[in-house]
């Protein structure tokens, strides 16, 4: 027996709390080291989840740590903090000094990243960012970082910071002149390039303005200058996008002149050219080569990944080169996907992107598809691609409440069909009583959506009450198929009434679920389909066959039972080679008169004479059977009734019935006499 801790004895939690103390120590190590480690083979996203793990420890140890990154001078090691920083939910206390410091030479990306961070300190980061900017003992190019950032602050304040440096009591520097006129420019919109005198006179007609009229002054000189500046953009694209557009014509008049080898050489490097209407060219010519069912080399695979993993491509050619190596069945597509989730931010792109991922879900791509659950954009593409990874069995158990509670979320804000099946399928029984109000709702497609899910849920007794609704019929006829094998959900299921177009549907499931049913159940089941008036021979019939399979589960005397009806059910259907067959596997099984009789009628029946006559000679028997199918069947008949007359020698009385019977035979079959074949359950008689 394990002893109790000794709970008068402090000792014990004062080893708890040293063990965690060292445990959290053992954690800035990592994290740090991760952060600061000098191999140029760890990414940029590894260096920024140790950093942000560091953020979220929220002691004092690992903000110095920080710290200490920021002032290490190594360009990515900063990168990576100030991307753990962008992406914290509030501004990181104690980081603003270190942060701040790092303006005096910031790479370009990194000025950018803190030109976002910085702003979110307000009043304190404004201050010391000014006192960078105005060192008159520091040397230009280490002001020139600071004065940039002060244009991200888009206050008045800070355009009065930037005046200063141009009012100073000493002439600045001419490069800290440019750069304070740049960022003026940057923060009002206004075109005054570097000309202080211009700044000064707008300076003078508006640093007395109430900030209301003076923020929609600004906010005015910069909404012009966005759609000058968008004017100019668009005009380039447009020139490039022409010239591209006339050489990707000429290219494609080129290539409809080439044979499909000599295209397929050519495509690597069509993928790869500098034009983005090229590559665009080149893709289309994959695709129609897909079509055409043509072998796809591996060159053009590898220039479709780069393409893909390529963060400077179009969005839309990531896509297509997704959608590609997708057709292509590539292995990695998946694993590509899902790291391109990670940094893509056209959610139209994104929404592509996960229409893959539900064809090729993968326990990888759970995260990011989860991640997107409630985006208006690309949420029903996520709520699919989540659905992929339920019903094809690779979410893990552990996963389940956390793609529950998203789920719920993203019905909550949009209950569109696509969530509600997602909610239907994993939620739990307040989520089902909350849908079932949408299996009545006027919309078709949420109304099966909804069922769709909780037939896969199991949710049988919302959907077997709605079975009466043709829309949700095979809903209903799912959950129960799929159920436990048993008489009880075995008469659910029959009992339904199919609607035409869901019959086939409703007969398969009776017929699957039949053969999970053990041999003793078998055999009620068909004393319970013999009941049902909508319940064929044919389908009995079919429901029962299983037993004539050699591998069948179940001893010869637990089928037996089964078999006799089995071949009863046969004749009735006019299938009598099929029920002669049947009887064959009864050929170990103990002789009462009703199985010789059996075994006689399918003998006789598949006109298997000589087989017949060992089980009963007796011509009076033969001539009882001749007829009773003189009434009903006299095709049958009159094939028999010609062995009859060459195996036997009836006597006179036997005789004047044997010709009675033939009399009543009719006249085109006394003519015609075709030969009998076995019967097809397809002919199977009314009633």
């Amino acid at each position: 027996m394990p002893l109790l801790p000794n709970v008068f004895d402090p000792g014990g939690a004062a080893a708890a709390k040293e063990q965690k103390i060292l445990r959290r120590q053992r954690q800035l190590e990592v994290f740090e080291s991760t952060v600061r480690n000098p191999s140029t083979d760890i990414e940029v996203k590894t260096r920024r989840h140790a950093a942000e793990e560091l953020i979220a420890m929220d002691v004092p140890e690992a903000t110095e740590k920080l710290i200490a990154a920021l002032g290490c001078g190594e360009p990515v090691v900063i990168q990576a903090v100030l991307e753990a920083m962008e992406l914290s939910p509030n501004p990181v206390a104690g980081l603003l000094p270190a942060a701040v410091g790092t303006l005096d030479d910031a790479s370009d990306a990194n000025r950018e990243k803190l030109s976002l961070i910085l702003p979110r300190y307000g009043r304190p980061a404004l201050d010391l960012v000014a006192q960078h900017a105005q060192d008159s003992e520091a040397t230009p190019a280490r002001r020139i970082g600071p004065i940039y950032a002060l244009a991200s602050f888009r206050s008045r304040d800070s355009a009065e910071k930037l005046m200063a440096i141009l009012d100073g009591q000493e002439p600045a520097p001419p490069e800290v002149i440019n750069a304070t006129c740049q960022s003026l420019e940057r923060l009002t919109g206004l075109p005054y390039g570097s000309a202080p005198g211009e700044w000064r006179r707008w300076w003078e007609t508006l640093k007395d303005q109430p900030i209301e009229e003076w923020l929609r002054i600004v906010v005015d000189h910069l909404s012009k200058r966005t759609t000058e500046l968008e004017g100019q953009i668009q005009q380039q694209r447009r020139e490039r996008d022409l010239i591209a557009t006339r050489l990707a014509e000429e290219k494609r008049r080129y290539f409809q002149t080439l044979p499909v080898e000599e295209q397929l050489r050519e495509l690597p490097v069509l993928l790869s050219d500098a034009l983005a209407p090229l590559r665009k060219f080149a893709m289309r010519r994959v695709e129609r080569i897909l079509r055409d069912s043509e072998r796809v080399p591996e060159p053009v695979r590898e220039r479709l990944v780069e393409r893909l993993a390529d963060p400077a491509e179009v969005p839309q050619l990531r896509l297509t080169a997704a959608q590609l190596l997708n057709d292509l069945d590539y292995p990695e597509t998946a694993e590509m996907i899902t790291a391109a989730l990670d940094v893509e931010r056209d959610k139209e792109i994104i929404r592509g992107y996960l229409e893959i991922l539900a064809k090729r879900p993968t326990r990888a791509s759970l995260e990011p598809i989860i991640g997107w659950l409630g985006d208006p954009t690309a949420g029903d593409a996520a709520a699919d691609a989540l659905w992929s990874v339920i019903t094809k069995g690779i979410l893990e158990p552990e996963s389940l409440p956390a793609a529950r509670t998203a789920a719920r979320a993203a019905f909550g804000s949009r209950p569109t069909a696509a969530n509600g099946r997602l909610l239907a399928a994993i939620g739990e029984p307040e989520d089902h009583a909350h849908l079932e109000a949408l299996l009545d709702n006027a919309d078709a497609g949420m109304r099966q959506a909804v069922a769709e899910g909780l037939a896969w849920a199991g949710a049988r007794d919302l959907l077997v009450m709605r079975a009466d609704r043709e829309d949700l019929f095979p809903f209903a006829v799912g959950v129960l198929a799929g159920g436990e094998a048993d008489l009880k959900t075995f008469e659910r299921l029959a009992r339904l009434k199919a609607p035409p177009a869901h019959t086939k549907q409703w007969e398969r499931a009776v017929v699957g679920l039949a053969r999970r049913l053990n041999a003793a159940d078998l055999l009620a089941a068909d004393d319970l389909l013999a009941t049902m008036a909508h319940v064929s021979l044919r389908l009995r019939a079919e429901a029962l066959g299983q037993v004539a399979d050699p591998a069948a589960a179940g001893s010869l005397a637990q089928r037996a039972p089964i078999l006799v009806r089995l071949a009863d059910l046969q004749i009735g259907l006019r299938d009598y080679e099929r029920a002669y067959q049947t009887t064959l596997y009864l050929a170990d099984s103990p002789v009462t008169p009703a199985l010789a009789q059996l075994k006689f009628r399918a003998a006789l029946l598949a006109q298997r004479f000589d087989e017949a006559s060992t089980l009963s000679g007796a011509s009076r028997v033969w001539l009882d059977m001749f007829q009773q199918l003189a009434e009903n069947q006299p095709q049958v008949a009159e094939a028999l009734a010609t062995e009859i007359d060459r195996r036997f020698k009836l006597s006179d009385e036997d005789r004047a019935a044997f010709e009675a019977a033939r009399r009543r035979l009719p006249q085109h079959a006394q003519e015609a006499r075709p030969a009998v074949t076995s019967g097809s359950p397809a002919n199977e008689p009314p009633g």
